[in-house]
């Protein structure tokens, strides 16, 4: 990967996060390494693989500006690993299994000097299956603020999103943190008066459409219910929004999409909340 250029061009830094993704890394790999955008750098941080994983990564090690394998303590931790040797003025993360769509870099860098006083840059993704098939787009919320935060994460789809490196150097993820580490830094981001840009017009990203246990995800609201007490929010209120409907709904939902009836009850909820303007999903 190039260093930065004499056109005074944004170095752009990319994070992978992996661990025993033989499966899915090459993919993601390949989305960064064909960008046409320069100067890219490109980190992958594994977490100690016992798969395939090594392999691929030295595949593509020529086109990577350093990577490393060894354990961590969770993935807020490989993040912090990962930033700490970055060296861009933006920088993204990207998760193996997830993929940067052609151009994606290059459209964050000319909206980071279009709009210097932005810190955080972000769009549109595709949602798919296990196939790579795209099963719908998820809409990113515009106009987003401190107060898009309360009781819960905004429409910001973490494979799109850039941030300028001076952010991390105020502060990176909580190590404390296991599951809904980017809600709690980019919430506190938003409270220090961070700028977030919305980029309109084209998907940024391909996600996959994960099968996080149900177990899992409640762990993971039961984090976002303790951030919301953090800052602020009504504690009774974030409870039964987040650890008892928001709960409920997602394990209605997983029983439901186990049937071709209820996977299409699940398109028809998601395409009324769509039409009434609480939620930004699109087919």
């Amino acid at each position: 990967m190039s260093a930065a250029t004499s056109e005074g061009l944004p170095k752009v830094s990319v994070v992978t996060v992996c661990w025993n993704s033989q499966d899915v890394i090459e993919e993601t790999i390949q989305s960064v390494v064909s960008q046409s955008y320069e100067p890219i750098e490109y980190i992958v941080v594994d977490g100690g693989s016992t798969d395939g994983t090594l392999d691929v990564i030295r595949a593509h090690e020529s086109a990577l500006s350093t990577w490393i394998s060894e354990a961590d303590e969770g993935i807020s931790d490989a993040f912090n690993k990962g930033i700490r040797r970055t060296s861009g003025d933006l920088v993204g993360l990207l998760n193996a299994g997830d993929a940067y769509r052609p151009r994606t870099i290059a459209r964050i860098a000319r909206a980071s000097r279009q709009d210097p006083d932005s810190d955080v840059f972000y769009g549109d993704i595709y949602m798919t299956d296990a196939t790579g098939d795209t099963e719908y787009v998820r809409k990113a919320q515009k106009g987003i603020d401190a107060s898009a935060f309360r009781y819960a994460m905004p429409s910001i789809p973490h494979p799109s999103v850039f941030v300028r490196k001076p952010l991390y150097e105020k502060r990176l993820y909580n190590p404390r943190i296991e599951y809904a580490m980017d809600y709690e830094w980019l919430r506190d981001m938003a409270e220090r008066g961070c700028r977030f840009r919305y980029i309109e017009g084209t998907c940024l990203a391909r996600m996959r459409l994960e099968g996080k246990s149900n177990n899992q995800y409640a762990d993971t609201l039961g984090e976002v219910h303790r951030i919301c007490v953090e800052y602020g929010d009504n504690p009774m209120f974030s409870f039964l929004y987040n650890c008892v409907f928001r709960n409920l709904r997602f394990r209605l939902r997983r029983m439901a999409e186990t049937t071709t009836a209820g996977r299409l009850l699940v398109d028809g909820y998601r395409r009324l909340i769509t039409l009434l303007g609480l939620r930004r999903w699109e087919y």
